[in-house]
């Protein structure tokens, strides 16, 4: 009897270790050691970000494998989750022009604009509008990368916490895009031209109030040993605002905290291959690009990746019923552009009034909004001192 308890307690004592062994095994497996770029904590305004650039290790947890086709609503939801962000199947539509890259050059952004943002744009408004039928779809700043990046790219939330419309605005790469996906949405064109007189802008900050704003990034090609990571919610106390030097608009880094006694988790859907993308919130979740030394396969060790493609997204919704709202322009004349829109193109296009004109034509603004007012109101006058002069 106690021989066969023996043997029971040695074929107990294999299990257990062998148990052990095979959940330390996959610990190891999900959890992967890599390198980021981050700001140094003295970091100094007047020098800059590049002169405070150091690398910081951190360990990765793995993202498991999407199961979902861009399921659009649990997407949305995900943007104002804790976590802020998640991994998704490419829609079947994208997927198929994915795989066209090869005719995308990298200088022609139409044809991204056309294989890639206007698909996934459409697949969203379908999905919003199917539970939200007021809520407005606009794109925001699509770019695509194309060749290795040797540049030292930091960790970095893409637009401050409390990033509204008005911030959006004061920024002529979010502000163009906004002004043009008003213009050719028929509901606030006419409500412009019937309740502002033209003046799209201040429509936008009058009577839209933004709901989300969505970051989406797909890689056009395997990313192997240099993924994107993510980390959700980083305290104010560990991101460096940097003024941009061409906007109005800012950029916020992650500080260095590698001495924290409990570091802040990263994730990463590690060799995530083509027909997978990322969403997040770009107002709560940091980004980073990562290194990741496999010794066996150092030499397939890339910038993150050689072809990629990101865009942004905004959904917003009408504060008020447009419909309740006292008409006293002619909704069949034109949009008009402010001074602060023509100065931000003014600066984009350095300073060539003729192709600033040009542009914001292109945007569907042909005039200038004071322009039109000093016009309307030199009529007035002169309505009125024909009727007095009759009288």
């Amino acid at each position: 009897m106690s021989h066969v308890i023996g043997v029971g307690s040695i074929i107990l004592s294999i299990a257990v270790q062998f148990v052990f062994i095979t959940v330390n095994a996959q610990d190891e497996h999900d959890n992967i050691i890599g390198s980021i770029y981050v700001v140094n904590d003295d970091v100094r305004t007047d020098l800059g970000v590049s002169s405070s650039i150091v690398e910081q290790e951190i360990k990765l947890e793995r993202m498991k494998s999407p199961q979902q086709e861009f399921p659009v609503i649990e997407c949305i939801n995900v943007l104002s989750s804790e976590k802020g962000f998640d991994v998704f199947k490419v829609p079947e539509n994208m997927l198929l022009q994915i795989q066209k890259r090869c005719y995308i050059r990298d200088d022609d952004h139409q044809v991204v604009y056309q294989l890639l943002t206007d698909p996934l744009q459409t697949v969203i408004c379908d999905g919003v509008h199917g539970a939200h039928p007021d809520w407005i779809v606009m794109k925001l700043r699509t770019s695509l990368q194309k060749h290795k990046d040797h540049r030292k790219s930091c960790a970095q939330v893409d637009l401050p916490h409390d990033a509204d419309l008005n911030y959006l605005l004061k920024d002529f790469r979010s502000s163009s895009f906004i002004m043009s996906s008003s213009a050719e949405n028929d509901i606030l064109r006419t409500t412009a031209l019937r309740v502002y007189d033209g003046d799209m802008e201040q429509l936008v900050k009058d009577r839209l109030t933004l709901i989300h704003l969505m970051k989406v990034w797909a890689p056009l090609e395997p990313v192997g040993f240099s993924p994107l990571a993510f980390t959700p919610q980083p305290n104010e106390d560990s991101v460096y605002t940097f003024q941009l030097d061409d906007s109005n608009a800012t950029r916020q880094f992650l500080i260095d905290r590698s001495d924290d006694e409990d570091p802040r988790k990263w994730y990463t859907r590690y060799n995530m291959p083509v027909g997978e993308m990322y969403v997040w919130n770009p107002t709560s979740v940091a980004h980073a690009d990562v290194r990741i030394n496999e010794l066996d396969e150092e030499d397939n060790v890339t910038d993150n990746p050689v072809v990629s493609f990101r865009t942004m997204f905004m959904i917003v919704k009408p504060n008020i019923d447009f419909n309740t709202l006292t008409s006293s322009g002619d909704e069949t004349g034109e949009l008009c552009y402010t001074q602060s829109f023509y100065r931000q193109a003014l600066e984009i296009y350095e300073w060539n009034a003729n192709l600033t004109e040009e542009a914001l034509k292109h945007f569907g603004y042909p005039v200038s909004c004071s322009n039109r007012k000093r016009k309307m109101s030199h009529q007035t006058h002169s309505d009125q001192a024909v009727k007095k002069s009759r009288s």
